[in-house]
């Protein structure tokens, strides 16, 4: 195994960006590297703000951050034995693991670009720049360091903060240290609310951030820092739940009033739309990762399109015809997260004979692969997400597959799983409808507001407006006995509408509820119970569906306190020696990984 030390502090200032995706990211852009250029004009400083829009899309958001976020949760797992995806969904990753290293180098990467182009923009002379367009612009690096920092403090707690200009001996300085989690989030909090007062009301091109962009991350993040200290959560004593709560109410209201006002904000009419190729950029979608055809951000140079992986397909799906991929969704979040009706039929050897759910998401979101002789979706169809007839399954487990980023086109000439220009939602308006509700239901269970956001997207998820089941029946104030219950039932909503995006893990981390969610699948899946049919044994469907499956059998032997957070990537640790910058606790020393490429079919 090779042993090549790669200074993680370096890694960012070594990049050269590649062409990105869209009009905007195609244009030609400055590099960092050239540290003595003074930019001259708006254009000028305006190209290099463009640029740090380029690390959403560097192997970031869309593949590796969304897998990470998904897998190891009772969303998604691994099924793939040979992949290095398997040692983080099953929690038998180490200090060393090279997709850990990743994410934490592409968001230092963005952070350093976002310095580097802010101070740079800071220092532009007055008469070269209005003070307002000085301003525009460093609220839109802000908005993306503030995205950056608050992915970093999520997933490894206190980490270096680093806001100055970058300097030859500032990026190779090592008597740095970890700041706390409160001071992240002090710095989070600072570059967001100066977003927040400079950014303009919509977007100067489709892509960048916007107004109301940041008032929903602002609202994600004060949710977060309310959540974390109302749950106990390790280095969120010092928040207040209700202030934040409050914080994150506010934030999420003012994008709902704007959105009442203005139509170039909403929930999409068709679920299936947000996501299609056909409509992207849709009111919806507050920010999204933009791909095109050509763009980078496949594993492959040159290619456009969220992570698809050749032949192995990962879980973002050209069409859905086969279910090949390494993710897939848990049988847990198919067959009992989302509700079906009574129509649905498991023979007695644990085949599925039909399945019928009158929500659209698990329509959109989940489909099929050898799951029974004969495996039907009933109901509303859609001619690119086809029945799969005659597939046996006696000999294969139960699995699913992700089809929420299929093409979701007619027409799919000219494209492939890995070369697609379909974007990628960081932020959507249902998201924020959520948070509204979960932090209104938080400070008051019975403020009415907090049931009609709910509403608003259990309505839209219902094929039928006027039949409705009872798993998909209006919220209302009474229907929960406390706080808890509240917001067990938001989580649950939150993973029908929001699954395979990225929120689940943070989600579950936030309330402290990772080990009992994993918990109550594993439970549920073992103990299944078909209500319709009580008395036929399902020990078959058990085997195949929970002791046959990789993950499954991993999760309750693997997992420990402290997976919580990740370790800092080993070459980092092997870098700064220094009694104030400790490896986070439980992760030991770590050989590290081969860092050579890796093709997805690794």
């Amino acid at each position: 195994m090779k042993r090549r030390i790669v200074i993680l502090l370096f890694a960012a200032a070594a990049v050269i960006p590649f062409a990105s995706c869209e009009k905007f990211l195609e244009e030609e852009m400055y590099s960092e590297v050239d540290r003595d250029r003074i930019f001259s004009s708006y254009s000028e400083a305006e190209m290099s703000v463009k640029n740090c829009y380029s690390v959403l899309h560097d192997g970031l958001y869309g593949w590796i951050f969304q897998s990470l976020t998904s897998i190891g949760t009772d969303e998604m797992l691994c099924r793939a034995p040979q992949s290095s995806f398997l040692r983080l969904a099953n929690y038998s990753l180490t200090a060393g693991d090279n997709r850990i290293q990743s994410i934490w180098v592409n968001l230092y990467k963005g952070i350093y670009r976002c310095n580097d182009t802010y101070w740079n923009i800071e220092k532009m002379p007055r008469g070269s720049i209005t003070e307002a367009g000085r301003k525009r612009l460093q609220a839109e690096v802000l908005f993306l360091r503030s995205m950056f920092y608050f992915d970093l403090v999520q997933l490894w707690g206190g980490v270096r903060l680093n806001t100055v200009e970058p300097s030859f001996n500032e990026v190779t300085r090592t008597d740095v240290r970890r700041a706390s989690v409160a001071e992240v989030y002090e710095q989070i909090v600072k570059d967001i609310e100066f977003a927040k007062t400079y950014l303009p009301e919509t977007a100067a091109q489709q892509g960048r951030s916007h107004l109301y962009a940041a008032y929903g991350l602002a609202s994600k993040i004060y949710l977060t820092m309310a959540s974390g200290s109302q749950y106990g959560v390790a280095g969120y004593e010092d928040f207040d739940a209700r202030t934040y709560y409050k914080l994150a109410k506010e934030n999420a209201k003012a994008v709902m009033d704007y959105a009442n006002q203005n139509g170039t904000i909403g929930l999409m009419d068709n679920y299936r739309d947000i996501f299609s190729v056909d409509h992207k950029y849709n009111k919806e979608n507050l920010f999204e990762v933009s791909f095109v055809i050509g763009g980078t951000g496949s594993a492959y140079p040159g290619k456009g399109g969220p992570m698809a992986g050749g032949t192995n397909g990962y879980f973002y799906r050209t069409t859905a015809f086969i279910g090949e991929g390494h993710m897939r969704p848990t049988a847990y979040l198919a067959l009992h997260i989302y509700g079906h009706t009574n129509e649905t039929k498991f023979e007695s050897n644990g085949n599925v004979t039909l399945i019928r759910s009158e929500d659209t998401r698990f329509i959109q979101n989940i489909g099929h692969w050898r799951v029974g002789p004969i495996y039907v979706y009933s109901g509303n169809l859609d001619a690119d997400i086809p029945n799969a007839k005659g597939i046996n399954a006696a000999t294969n487990t139960m699995d699913w597959t992700v089809i929420k980023f299929m093409m979701k086109t007619p027409d799919h000439t000219g494209f492939s799983s890995d070369n697609r220009p379909v974007n990628f939602p960081l932020l959507r308006y249902a998201d924020v409808l959520l948070i509204y509700a979960e932090a209104a239901g938080m400070l008051d269970l019975g403020d009415a507001t907090a049931y009609d956001a709910v509403n608003k997207i259990r309505y839209r998820a219902r094929l039928d407006k006027e039949n409705v089941p009872s798993y998909l029946e209006d919220w209302k104030v009474g229907d929960f006995a406390s706080t808890d219950d509240f917001v067990d039932a938001i989580l649950d909503e939150r993973l029908r509408e929001l699954c395979f995006e990225g929120h689940r893990r943070f989600d579950l981390l936030r309330t402290g509820r990772l080990f009992s969610a994993i918990d109550r699948m594993i439970q549920t899946d073992r103990n299944y119970v078909d209500p319709e049919q009580p008395g036929i044994d399902y020990t078959g469907l058990r085997a195949r569906m929970v002791e046959g499956d990789v993950t499954y059998t991993q999760y309750e032997t693997n997992l420990m306190p402290h997976h919580v957070l990740l370790p800092i990537p080993q070459y980092e640790m092997n870098i700064i020696h220094n009694p104030n910058y400790p490896q986070n606790p439980g992760w030991a020393t770590a050989d590290i990984e081969d860092d050579t490429a890796q093709t997805p079919e690794e």
